[in-house]
């Protein structure tokens, strides 16, 4: 809600659309964690320590 002397405006929250950038994210972060664990599975390979999660 936005406010000032002269002027009340409410902006409604589009749920679906926040949705969708939520599914987004998930996906990103799936994807990221498949690309983690595939260069933690080479790393002893290079003499690399593995990415710590957390």
């Amino acid at each position: 809600m936005i406010r000032d002397e002269s002027v009340l405006a409410v902006k409604q929250c589009d749920f679906d659309a926040l949705q969708a950038k939520l599914s987004e994210a998930k996906s990103i972060n799936d994807e990221l964690i498949k690309i983690i664990e595939e260069i933690n599975s080479i790393a002893p390979l290079a003499e690399e320590p593995e990415i710590r999660l957390g």
